[in-house]
């Protein structure tokens, strides 16, 4: 076999055997509660390898013995991608675990009498090192990319700022809906996040000035009726998503409905004033009044205790509808340290 043979990624099968076999045991991950993104990835690796035995004349389950599967571990562990660089150890392990569940699911359904794939010994993996963590200058800089002066910009912002602030998941952000922000108490709620579990994070101020925004500027030239209610719309093709969650019921109709995104409307009793009123306080990136440099205070953003403690407390009540509001009607003030201001929206 020539060398550029060997470091060809095969191409998808025909519809045939494979097709059908590999179908069904995706069909039976998704009966058992297997995450999409789970799904998602053992149908990629599957399809890897049903291509790879497919041209190698094995055309069906029952063509597969365990040298076959040692042939295709080594055919892995030298495989080069077109950079020249293998698989990582990590990519080779995850690709052989799809295949052992696979023929571990033949077998328990009697496709097969015996798993050829059962003594397959896995890559050996260790442990990642943790990166190393940016620095206060590092940080600054990778925000201040982001220019929020265009809808783009002001959106990519807003998204760093939140990630940085919660501490939220790549899919996580992606998939943040309007209704999950309660921007009145300082939180969010992810749903199904890690382990496919619902949390309340804590959201700070700086974060929450600049989400508010993007809401109010950006977000509604990014909005496709129908509007399903996403925080971070592209500009042109979908954010990466492998299953886009549907839209809520509660979600109010209107693209500019405040409640929807967890913001109390005004009233002559808040104090507070609108989002515009806030940012004016904050500190509006068109103000023409001198900043200071971003420093480490600045980066950290002060979280409500009692809103935090009362979020975990009760998760139920983490996500959209009014905040809490004191006797006589009056909205309840976020604390604030002594001597705090609120956060600058400066670049």
């Amino acid at each position: 076999m020539s060398l550029a043979a060997a470091t060809t990624l095969p191409t998808p099968p025909p519809p045939g055997a494979w097709a059908d076999v590999v179908a069904r045991y995706l069909e039976a991950l998704r009966l058992t509660h297997y995450a999409a993104d789970t799904v998602h990835i053992r149908a990629l690796y599957l399809k890897y390898f049903t291509a790879w035995a497919a041209a190698r004349g094995l055309t069906k389950p029952e063509d597969i013995t365990r040298a076959a599967l040692e042939r295709y571990q080594r055919w892995l562990y030298h495989y080069r991608k077109r950079t020249g660089t293998p698989l990582s150890v990590w990519s080779q392990h995850g690709r052989l675990v799809a295949v052992k569940g696979l023929f571990r699911w033949l077998t328990k359904q009697r496709v097969l009498a015996t798993n050829p794939a059962a003594e397959l010994e896995l890559p050996r993996v260790t442990a990642q090192r943790l990166p190393q963590p940016l620095t206060d200058a590092e940080i600054i800089d990778v925000l201040a990319h982001a220019d929020p002066t265009t809808p783009i910009g002001l959106r990519d912002r807003a998204l760093l700022e939140t990630g940085y602030s919660t501490g939220l998941r790549r899919m996580e952000l992606i998939r943040l809906r309007l209704y999950d922000l309660d921007l009145a108490r300082g939180v969010l709620v992810v749903r199904e996040g890690k382990g496919q579990k619902d949390r309340v994070v804590p959201i700070g101020e700086r974060a929450i000035a600049w989400l508010e925004k993007y809401l109010d500027e950006a977000r509604p030239e990014f909005v496709v009726e129908p509007d399903e209610g996403t925080v971070f719309l592209p500009a042109g093709p979908a954010l990466s998503s492998q299953q886009p969650l549907p839209p809520d019921p509660r979600l109010p109709g209107r693209r500019g409905d405040r409640q929807a995104r967890g913001v109390s409307p005004a009233t002559p009793h808040d104090g507070d004033g609108d989002a515009r009123a806030r940012r004016r306080r904050a500190g509006d990136p068109g103000d023409p009044r001198p900043r200071a440099a971003d420093d480490h205070a600045t980066l950290h953003a002060r979280v409500d205790p009692a809103a935090q403690g009362r979020a975990h407390r009760d998760p139920s009540r983490g996500h959209a509808g009014a905040p809490r509001r004191a006797a006589g009607g009056c909205r309840r003030r976020r604390h604030r340290p002594a001597g705090g201001a609120r956060f600058s929206l400066s670049r």
